[in-house]
């Protein structure tokens, strides 16, 4: 990631350049000569004063972009706002068994810990996938699926394809949501039988609505596939993954993904997203970011989270 300042009317040159899940793929209008195919690409941009106050007024004619020396127009700015849809993944298989009481007690606290606003869906996986309840707000009902959470005796696990399944319901498409999974899972073997190419489309998708993965690991240390998947995902969604290095450990952690899902949402309350469009998206162009307002300094990426 590389963020670019920029003050008042001062516009500096910066290369954007993209990370491997957070990149936005141009979306193209349709046009019988390439050179004037225009796409619409999305910047998280902060504005702060002189005296490093947020500055939450600014709209879309403040801005003014240029993209590989072209100027762009800038078709909306707002301010991040939106809240979250989170998918809460279960590891239910055999590995739950002597952790039910802390994982059913740390489910009870991410669901406290979140912002009431935020939608969960609870998802369990282990010998089969089950969707114990769509995206609700309903905490109520929530913290009673919560404590419902049983163990499968003797099973195995399917999170890649519970991720799979959670996105084609939840979280894939255009939306006024911020896509989140939260991945509660043991270190063990994966029994899913998902062909890599479906894994690579449902990471490319969220390059696309910039999604962001948290994990709770409740085994560690064996080095086996779901260690690796969730370890891959959250490093690369700017999430962030916590092992539970005794059973006690999980109500706490779990709490701390929680503060730390409301923590990234306060951030990107103070953070305009900028839609624009140019013909130089999708180049690797230089792109300068400016402000018509004298004393704002700027700070452009095209990540969600910094």
């Amino acid at each position: 990631m590389i963020l670019a300042r920029y003050v008042g009317l001062a516009v500096i040159s910066v290369l954007v350049t993209l990370d491997p899940l957070h990149g936005r793929e141009p979306s193209p209008t349709t046009s019988t000569d390439p050179a004037e195919t225009i796409g619409v690409g999305r910047l998280y941009v902060t504005a702060v004063d002189r005296a490093g106050a947020p500055v939450l007024d600014l709209r879309a004619e403040d801005f003014n972009i240029k993209e590989g020396g072209t100027a762009c127009h800038v078709i909306r700015a707002a301010l991040a706002t939106e809240p979250a849809r989170i998918a809460l993944l279960v590891d239910n298989s055999d590995e739950a068994v002597g952790v039910l009481k802390p994982l059913r007690t740390g489910l009870q606290a991410f669901i406290d810990g979140t912002p009431v606003q935020d939608e969960i869906a609870i998802l369990t996986f282990g010998r089969q996938i089950e969707v114990r309840t769509a995206p609700t707000t309903d905490r109520r009902r929530l913290r009673q699926v919560a404590a419902s959470v049983s163990a499968d005796y003797g099973s195995g696990t399917a999170l890649i394809e519970s991720l799979l399944q959670a996105h084609r319901q939840f979280t894939r498409g255009p939306g006024s949501h911020w896509p989140v999974f939260v991945i509660v899972t043991a270190d063990h073997a994966e029994i899913s039988r998902q062909k890599q190419t479906g894994f690579n489309a449902f990471v490319s998708e969220l390059q696309q609505t910039q999604a962001t993965v948290y994990a709770v690991l409740f085994s560690v240390d064996r080095g086996l596939l779901t260690a690796t998947v969730t370890s891959d995902l959250v490093r690369n969604t700017r999430g962030l993954r916590l092992a539970s290095s005794t059973a006690a450990d999980l109500p706490m952690n779990l709490d701390a993904i929680a503060r730390r899902i409301s923590a990234d949402q306060r951030r990107l309350a103070e953070r305009y997203e900028l839609d624009y469009s140019s013909p130089a998206i999708g180049r690797d162009a230089e792109l300068e970011v400016g402000v018509v307002r004298d004393g704002v300094t700027l700070a452009a990426s095209r990540q969600r989270l910094p």
